[in-house]
């Protein structure tokens, strides 16, 4: 199981380079760099409270001699993350990029200062990598609360109206058979969609009984192939047939069902996809024809 190893570097015990165990890369071959070192050990030395990490080696060097350096440096101290100094491209020149949450602020486009020249590099983390002020710290704080009152708010909301559907869903048939008592509390209390409720009901009615139905696996998808109807019941029995010969509970029902639109439902009956394509309800004695 591969481990990270820290690595100190350069008799500096601030400056470290992460190197994986069963990686492809050897400690001995671990190696600050060219880039880097102008920058990286310059601030080590000026600062020796912070810590500087290296991490994801790239190659370097001739084949054979190969070093591996650092593609980006995490900067923290006493355990609080001040900033990232990345390698990154301004044109084709190799640059400093500088990133933390101050700068990132700043900024109108993108995340990070960079530069071409070390003594800028070093000026812009001197300036911006510092432990978080008190202002700082509350505007994260704020943000940090603010989400989490409305997470939990969303929450609380979300379990609240699933508890009161599955009570409305117990007491669906008593209020609707008992409609004018209710509505007319509801109405003095504001209440106006009265028509609408009652055609969403009788819509629900519809659409829930081949639903319900599809649930307890009686019914059937039938696909109209020239003469042919291919059948496949939902207990998973499949079989074909001609029309001469479909079950006379089919064969009613699809009739019904052609005389329809596409995706349109008749209650007990089924749903018309296409005008080849059926979901047929096969309870005989639920109401329908």
């Amino acid at each position: 199981m591969s481990e990270v190893k820290r690595i100190p570097m350069k008799g500096r015990d601030n400056v470290f380079i992460e190197v994986h165990t069963s990686g492809a890369v050897a400690e001995v071959n671990a190696s600050i760099g060219q880039f880097w070192e102008p920058v990286i050990l310059w601030l080590a030395d000026k600062f020796p409270k912070w810590k500087f990490v290296g991490s994801y080696l790239r190659g370097a060097g001739a084949v054979g001699t190969e070093e591996f350096v650092p593609w980006r440096w995490d900067v923290s101290v006493d355990g609080e993350e001040l900033g990232k100094l990345t390698r990154d491209y301004y044109g084709h020149k190799p640059c400093y990029a500088i990133e933390n949450e101050r700068i990132a602020r700043k900024r109108e486009r993108g995340w990070a200062d960079k530069t071409v020249k070390v003594d800028n590099a070093r000026k812009i983390v001197m300036k911006n990598f510092r432990p978080k002020d008190l202002k700082e710290l509350i505007h994260e704080t704020v943000g940090r609360v603010h989400t989490t009152v409305t997470y939990e708010s969303n929450q609380a909301e979300h379990n609240y109206n699933s508890s009161y559907r599955q009570l409305t869903r117990h007491l669906s048939d008593h209020l609707m058979d008992n409609l004018s008592k209710y509505i007319g509390i509801a109405e003095s209390y504001g209440y106006t969609n009265k028509q609408t409720l009652m055609e969403h009901h009788e819509d629900y009615k519809i659409k829930g009984s081949i639903e319900s139905c599809k649930q307890r696996k009686m019914g059937a998808a039938v696909l109209i192939h020239g003469n042919t109807y291919a059948v496949r019941q939902d207990d998973g029995h499949f079989y074909t047939c001609e029309s001469a010969t479909l079950p006379d509970l089919l064969k009613r029902r699809i009739g019904m069902l052609k005389l329809l639109e596409n995706e349109q439902t008749l209650i007990n009956v089924g749903l018309r996809y296409t005008e080849t394509e059926f979901y047929v309800s096969l309870e005989e004695d639920n109401g329908a024809s």
